[in-house]
């Protein structure tokens, strides 16, 4: 259309709807697998917090290697659509890959697939998860742009990467809000926990994904820039030209080895290849910052599993959830350092040029760390007392009936113990690992003939509980136990309380068939699928059962069978034994704290978010401009896929040092420590280099035709990726 003034107007292109909606549901699938992948490989799997970690910044290593591959595919091959259309299919196929393996096989109880080999499956699922998302990056928003005629439509294409920005944005918080909720509060396959549905959804989502940008090809809604294969790919030329120059011999008048290259490459080829290198040469220290960014989602969720989520009583945030704490953030910040940070450091001279924002990142990284390990300290304080090496814990039980003038003494060959009158359990004490013989002090006039060989054996490193009853048939008669099953005392890495049933002379059960107690939550009694079922099996004397994970901590109605016993709160990461006496006639409940709850707030984690991801926007958007601005428009897709490998070496550092200081480092906070140190190290060197830097920006520059679009299109890149420590 061209109205009167002469302007042709276009329309905006309809295509930009199908790709908004391919790009949020992508991110939604991203990072809703991503928030729940540590809890569920230590979870389930069985892996270790550090080698969960690992697993965890290895998938990442491939997310970030595999970009240039995309890039080089979509520009000297088959193009952007058929690119992003192929490898997001890779991508999906990887979701449901890891779907499938999280259903797990037939042991301890789960209701899954026989011989499911769930570890193969989820490594091969991450590796086609990392190679699809890492094709996709560079190809997305510039595919985007792509569909808007420059620069009669520059207006219209701002509006599409501020939209772009924001379905990134709005996919990510959706998806680390929702995920961690569905694996935490949804029961399947025979288990508490239902991380098949929490995967399921986010491969879902990729489908609709790829279904989505589909529909707009099939509609002929696109836009299609094919690649010239004609032309040689420049990342490829740019490592021929490095390559060829540093095998060459010198030439006359060299200044710089890259010269060797100027007779065949041509003067201004090896000239855009010098600002490559030297803002390369810059870019070293950069791997540290993500090295740290990115244990948001390891170290800093397992460190979230050892706090109280409570949110002022409304629900329980789930250790994963806190992540979605930088999503928020990052939104909040942008326009804050823009409006208002920025201009007001302007008027003193501060941080006006990209390196020193640069350096403050740094800084912030490394100060975000520093706080990690302080707040890790205070939270080390909440720990339960774990036994030595050598040693193991013992618990003692009073369930006699009453005597409150008289407290019952007994030794374990020489040491002394004594259950004081009106108490039902003692405090935790530590022994050495061997046998032990029971020898009675006061009896409170019970009759302990039959007492003359119980023993206790203390197991190395567990906790096991001892317990004093009196026969049913003649309740004169003092009897011992020690339990069956050990106690727990380590916290769950889910933040989910463990019970244990102890219980003497109950009443009111049926004989020679099995018992069962029930936990009925208080404010919903009658819905079934959440209730938790102990089974105690059909001997009512006395018994113990193994530490069971309960779904949800909150307060619970407590029932043998049908007959209702009174009510129990068991609190996130808290472990409690459950005891169960019926010898005043009735049975009767008492709890005891084996473990100390979660006291520690996760909201103490967001001092550590906030100054993240203040280092976020100093460090992560300010790098993207320092990138653009420093180097030739024709090495600016080469500059993108150097700054995509600096987040992957980011990654291997975390490998490196968290296999290095596996049972070296006494405490987590150390080792936090030692990231910040590193990173104050790596600031310094970054600061000293920035000091010989010289500043070239080709944006301005003659004869660098570069256009806004091409900006706009790395920003929105850039803003795609961010969370992921780009």
């Amino acid at each position: 259309m061209e109205p009167e003034s002469g302007v042709m107007v276009y329309p905006y292109p309809k295509s930009i709807p199908f790709i908004l909606t391919t790009e949020f549901c992508e991110r939604f699938s991203y990072y809703g697998m991503r928030a729940i992948l540590t809890l569920f490989v230590n979870q389930v799997i069985g892996f270790s917090e550090t080698d969960s970690s690992v697993l965890f910044h290895g998938f990442t290593v491939v997310a970030y290697l595999t970009p240039i591959f995309g890039a080089i595919l979509a520009d000297s091959f088959i193009g952007k659509f058929k690119t992003i259309f192929y490898v997001s299919l890779i991508y999906g196929i990887g979701q449901l890959v890891i779907t499938l393996g999280s259903v797990g096989d037939t042991t301890d109880g789960n209701q899954g697939i026989a011989g499911m080999p769930t570890t193969a499956l989820v490594l091969i699922g991450l590796l086609l998860v990392g190679i699809g998302t890492g094709g996709i990056k560079p190809c997305v928003a510039t595919f985007g742009g792509d569909q808007f005629k420059l620069p009669e439509q520059k207006k219209q294409s701002e509006t599409f990467f501020s939209i772009f920005y924001w379905a990134v944005n709005l996919g990510s918080f959706i998806s680390m809000i929702v995920t961690p909720q569905l694996r935490a509060n949804v029961s399947c396959l025979g288990q508490d926990y239902c991380y098949p549905l929490a995967f399921a959804v986010p491969a879902a989502l990729m489908f609709v994904a790829i279904a989505a940008f589909l529909v707009g090809r099939l509609c002929n809604m696109y836009k299609m820039n094919m690649p010239n294969r004609n032309e040689e790919n420049l990342l490829k030329k740019t490592i021929r030209c490095m390559w060829s120059s540093a095998r060459s011999d010198k030439v006359a008048g060299e200044k710089h080895w890259l010269d060797r290259g100027n007779e065949k490459f041509g003067e201004k080829f090896v000239a855009d290849v010098k600002a490559v290198y030297n803002v390369s040469f810059m870019m070293l220290p950069f791997p540290i910052f993500w090295a740290l960014f990115d244990q948001q989602g390891s170290r800093w969720t397992f460190q979230a599993t050892r706090m109280n989520g409570d949110f002022f009583g409304v629900l329980t945030l789930q250790p994963d959830n806190i992540q979605v704490a930088n999503a928020i953030l990052i939104l909040v910040m942008i326009p804050i350092f823009n409006s208002a940070i920025y201009p007001l450091l302007a008027r003193c001279n501060l941080l006006k040029s990209n390196l020193q924002r640069i350096g403050v990142g740094f800084f912030c990284a490394a100060l975000a760390f520093i706080v990690s390990g302080i707040v890790d300290l205070q939270l080390e304080k909440t720990y339960p007392t774990l036994p030595a090496a050598g040693h193991g814990q013992l618990l003692s039980y009073d369930l006699l009936p009453s005597h409150t003038d008289c407290s019952l003494q007994y030794k374990l060959d020489d040491i002394d113990f004594t259950l004081p009158s009106g108490d039902t359990f003692s405090d935790p004490i530590d022994l050495e690992i061997r046998s032990y013989q029971l020898s009675v002090v006061e009896s409170c006039g019970f009759n302990t003939d039959d007492l003359g060989l119980v023993t206790v054996s203390i197991t190395d490193e567990k906790s096991t509980s001892f317990y004093f009853w009196a026969d049913k048939t003649d309740p004169s008669i003092l009897r011992a136990n020690q339990a069956e099953f050990p106690n727990q005392i380590e916290k769950s890495s889910s933040g989910r309380p463990f019970v244990k049933v102890i219980w003497t002379q109950l009443v009111g059960g049926a004989e020679n068939q099995n018992n069962t107690i029930v936990l009925k939550r208080v404010n919903d009694p009658e819905n079934e699928e959440k209730q938790e079922k102990i089974e105690i099996g059909s001997v009512l004397q006395y018994g113990d059962t193994e530490p069971m994970e309960i779904s949800k901590p909150t307060e619970y109605k407590v029932f043998l069978n049908e007959v209702e016993l009174g009510n129990a709160n068991f609190k996130q990461g808290g472990n409690y034994n459950l005891l169960v006496s019926g010898v005043s006639g009735t049975n009767t409940i008492s709890v005891q704290t084996v473990t100390p709850e979660n006291s520690f707030s996760m909201f103490w984690q967001l001092p550590q978010y906030i100054i993240m991801t203040a280092g976020e926007v100093l460090f992560s958007i300010t790098t993207m401009e320092f990138c653009y601005t420093q180097a030739p428009v024709t090495m600016k897709a080469v500059m993108l896929g150097m700054r995509y490998l600096t987040n992957a070496f980011g990654n291997i550092i975390d490998i490196v040092v968290m296999k290095a200081f596996e049972g070296v480092l006494p405490k987590q906070a150390y080792e936090f420590f030692f990231f910040g140190g590193l990173t104050l190290i790596c600031m310094a060197i970054f600061v000293w280099m920035s000091l010989g830097y010289e500043y070239v920006d080709y944006t301005t520059g003659q004869g660098n035709d570069t256009t806004d679009e091409t900006a706009e299109k790395e920003v929105a890149e850039d803003a795609s990726d961010k969370k992921d420590g780009d």
